[in-house]
């Protein structure tokens, strides 16, 4: 059961629909109200680095939420601004920290970038660093050069993973977890309020910042939660992109 001494947090949030739509603000606001409907105290907002509207999307973060102890407070739901870096090994990674620190690592990201760029290109920014979707065929983890590996944060439990390969994806990324020793957390990767809250990760004690997030799950493996509605979830999230796409916007 979850308590006032626990701190429920989704790692992996987009507020545009598609990277290839223009931002609208009311999707921010509809994914927002999601994560409180849900429960979560906490959220990661990575939208792609090659979004239509990347800083768009991060001016439309200063402008509508209060910025308090490390990240933007939405009545309670704390929102770390992050971006999804797509690598030229075929990974996706996801960078997470200060609001300016973001703006700056995405102004530094030049097309075609490889791993050891993305960490280059963040060297004196401190940011958190995930592993998203690890496993998804194409885009596992074992693409980029082993050295680095370490030098990630988190892997992320994906709810998109989950609902296509089942159960069983659980357990063979825990067991990526504990070979790389790297903790694992939840993310949705909603790109619309639906899939929001489809899984999320429990850690044991409320944080405010990332250097907070770092030792808690280092000391402490967060509980992975995986909605039971997961299924429906996911697929009403992906018929609902498809119409807008088709819509075109």
């Amino acid at each position: 059961m979850v308590t006032s001494e626990t701190m429920l947090i989704d790692i992996h949030v987009h507020t545009s629909i598609s990277r290839s739509l223009p931002f609208r603000h009311a999707d921010m606001l509809a994914q927002v109200a999601r994560a409180r409907q849900q429960g979560l105290d906490a959220c990661a907002l990575t939208d792609h680095s090659d979004a239509a509207d990347i800083l768009a999307i991060h001016d439309a973060l200063d402008a509508t939420f209060p910025w308090r102890q490390h990240a933007y407070d939405a009545d309670g739901v704390r929102l770390f601004p992050g971006v999804e870096v797509d690598v030229a090994e075929g990974v996706h990674l996801l960078a997470i920290g200060d609001r300016e620190a973001i703006r700056r690592f995405i102004m530094r990201l030049a097309p075609g970038i490889d791993a050891a760029g993305y960490f280059a290109a963040q060297a004196d920014l401190a940011l958190f660093n995930v592993i998203a979707h690890p496993l998804r065929p194409g885009h596992e983890l074992t693409r980029l050069p082993a050295a680095l590996v370490p030098r990630f944060d988190a892997l992320d439990l994906n709810a998109k993973d989950l609902w296509r390969a089942g159960p069983a994806h659980r357990d063979a990324l825990l067991a990526v977890s504990a070979r790389h020793g790297l903790p694992l957390l939840a993310g949705s990767d909603a790109h619309h309020p639906a899939q929001l809250g489809a899984v999320r990760a429990e850690l044991a004690r409320p944080i405010t910042s990332l250097a907070e997030l770092r030792r808690t799950i280092r000391d402490t493996p967060p509980q992975l939660h995986i909605h039971p509605e997961l299924g429906t979830m996911v697929a009403a999230a992906r018929a609902a992109k498809a119409l807008r796409r088709l819509r075109g916007g």
